[in-house]
Formats: C-alpha cells, sequence, structure tokens
C-alpha cells in the first residue's frame, strides 16, 4: 500500500532490533566476555546500542512510512559511521580481530537499509535542487503570500501622471486640513497672523 513500509524494510527491522538488543545487552552487562579494555566505556556503548535497538523496534510497529523514514535516516548513518570506525580501529591494533565479523553485520546492516526502495526514493527527493511543489522558501511563503491577497495593481505607463496626480492632491487635501485644525486650536497660521497685525497696530 502506497505510503506504508515494505514487507522487506520490516523484516530488516525487526532482525537489526533483536541483534543490536543482544548486542547492547552483552556491552552492558558483561563488557569483559568481548574483551573491552575499558569497560566503562564499553558500557556507554551498550546503551547506545540498546537505545538505536529501541528506536528500530518502534519504527518495526509502525506502519506509516512517513513516521519511520527519519529513524531509517538514523539507522543507517549510525551503521554506516559504526563500520567505518570498527574497520579503522582493528586495521590501527586498537581493537582485536575478533571484531570483524560485527563490523561486517553492520556493513550488511547499512546496505540493507540504504537498498530499500522507500529510502532510495526518499533520499533522492532530499538530495533534489528543486523538489516538488517548488523550493522549501516558496512553500513556505505561498500560504502567507496567499492570505495576504493578491498584489495591488501597478499604474501603467499612461495611468501614472494620473496617479501621480491624485497622490499630490490627496497630500494637499491632507496639509489643508491639518493647518485648519491648528488654526482652530490656535497654533497654525491664523494665529500668527492675527498676531502680527495686533503688533503692528500698537507700534503705530
Amino acid at each position: 500500500m502506497k505510503g506504508q513500509t515494505s514487507k522487506g524494510l520490516r523484516i530488516t527491522l525487526l532482525v537489526y532490533t533483536i541483534y543490536s538488543a543482544f548486542y547492547g545487552l552483552i556491552h552492558v552487562v558483561s563488557p569483559e566476555s568481548v574483551g573491552a579494555k575499558d569497560p566503562a566505556i564499553e558500557r556507554v556503548l551498550g546503551a547506545a546500542v540498546l537505545a538505536f535497538a529501541f528506536g528500530a523496534g518502534a519504527a518495526w510497529l509502525e506502519r506509516a512510512w512517513d513516521r519511520v523514514k527519519i529513524v531509517v535516516l538514523v539507522q543507517v548513518a549510525w551503521m554506516i559511521l559504526y563500520t567505518i570506525t570498527m574497520v579503522w580501529g582493528i586495521l590501527a591494533g586498537g581493537i582485536g580481530a575478533v571484531a570483524w565479523p560485527a563490523a561486517i553485520i553492520g556493513a550488511v546492516f547499512a546496505a540493507l537499509l540504504v537498498l530499500q526502495p522507500q529510502f532510495s526514493r526518499y533520499t533522492s527527493i532530499c538530495l533534489q535542487a528543486e523538489p516538488p511543489g517548488g523550493s522549501l522558501t516558496a512553500r513556505m511563503t505561498a500560504p502567507r503570500l496567499h492570505a495576504l491577497g493578491p498584489p495591488p495593481e501597478r499604474p501603467s505607463q499612461a495611468q501614472f501622471p494620473r496617479a501621480v496626480g491624485e497622490r499630490q492632491r490627496h497630500f494637499q487635501q491632507a496639509a489643508h486640513f491639518r493647518d485648519g485644525q491648528l488654526g482652530q486650536e490656535g497654533l497654525g497660521p491664523p494665529f500668527f497672523a492675527v498676531a502680527l497685525q495686533r503688533t503692528a497696530a500698537n507700534q503705530a
């Protein structure tokens, strides 16, 4: 069904959850059994793996792809980084050769998750320069522009002088109204005119 997780993905998530839960419990409960040089650090690693197992288990229970795609993406990133650092540590001599099976299993899980058709379509959409429906900025601003309504029409070249004239007339009307109001309150030009007339009369 469209929008649902595929059967292959759900099986992969189930196997991945079981393996990660077992792997994390071993490292938390008995880090010495895996040849850990620092049991405290190994327990922290086990706790992190258990957290990833919990996320994968929750994704397995969910059928809607939109609700699990971020979890699957995180699991893929974790498996890729886990495999790279494990191989690096083995080749550098910091981790024993006994860790090769775990590194190979991590690579297998990463490949299985990446090769899922739904994950491939999701990554291809994310990598597109112009996703469906326009850019992210256009999709975010479109509802706001729609709510504001269409923009006002700009006057044509023939109508431009008329528009400027109407605007000047509005400004003149506003200025006359302001001067009249100030004159009624004794603050406008009529007040100064009367004051000048009284001064000239007194001087005469």
